[in-house]
């Protein structure tokens, strides 16, 4: 088992040691702000993704905003925190992959440009801040804006929830969204469209209908619906295979 106990410990542990920054890197004394949680991970026998974004969209329950989840007391040790910048910034640099059309796409267009850990002390976050500085201890009101429960990780006093990935596919021949809803039933308001290849995360089933968070919704979607994700694509849409096929001229007209 892994646990919030766990992963502080090897935070704090970065912390305490001054371990350096530098991109890329996963090694003892020397990560850089998504690296930290790959070495931790690797010390616990389990697997995590080098990026901020792709952690952000595949290996948490869900990305909350820290008004929301400080309203809710949803800020406990342990979780992700994460630094965004929104489309309007200058330093926005999503990568395509997380855009429409992206493998890792599910409707949320944020840049999840930074990632630390909330430290026991909830008012501060653990993190490879930067070449500069290193690994440092800083205000959690130091630009965090978004917070996010761990899957790996189990939480102390926290239900824990057998989540699961998936991704939407299966749907029959000419039609390129399913309805997600708000009750597991056909006559439930609809209360987003998803399309073919979007990754959902599994939260439970009642009957035929799956419960999911999907594009920073909770809703349900007939279990039928959904395939194992694989971290590869399901059958894209025609939507979706124009999209990547402009993106792909894009990139060559640039050269």
């Amino acid at each position: 088992m892994f646990t919030q106990k766990d992963i502080l410990t090897d935070f704090q542990r970065m912390y305490k040691e001054h371990w350096n920054y530098q991109w890329g890197h996963h090694e003892t004394g020397c990560v850089d702000c998504s690296g930290s949680f790959v070495w931790s991970y690797d010390q616990h026998g389990k697997n995590i993704y080098n990026g901020s974004n792709r952690i952000a969209r595949v290996y948490v329950r869900k990305v909350i905003p820290i008004a929301e989840a400080r309203s809710k007391g949803l800020i406990v040790p342990g979780v992700a925190a994460f630094k965004v910048y929104t489309p309007d910034n200058k330093y926005y640099d999503l990568k395509d992959t997380y855009k429409p059309g992206g493998k890792y796409y599910n409707g949320d267009i944020n840049d999840y440009h930074h990632i630390g850990l909330v430290d026991e002390d909830i008012n501060y976050v653990l993190n490879a801040q930067g070449a500069k500085t290193g690994f440092v201890r800083s205000r959690i009101t130091e630009n965090w804006s978004h917070i996010g429960y761990l899957l790996a990780i189990t939480y102390e006093g926290v239900e824990p929830v057998a989540e699961t990935k998936m991704v939407v596919a299966n749907l029959s021949p000419g039609t390129t969204t399913v309805n997600m809803r708000k009750d597991p039933s056909t006559s439930g308001a609809i209360i987003d469209k998803l399309k073919v290849g979007t990754v959902v995360t599994k939260s439970g089933e009642k009957g035929v209908w799956s419960n999911i968070y999907a594009q920073g919704k909770t809703g349900w979607i007939m279990s039928q619906y959904l395939s194992k994700y694989t971290d590869q694509p399901a059958s894209l849409s025609l939507e979706q295979r124009v999209a990547n096929l402009e993106t792909k001229v894009a990139a060559l007209e640039k050269r």
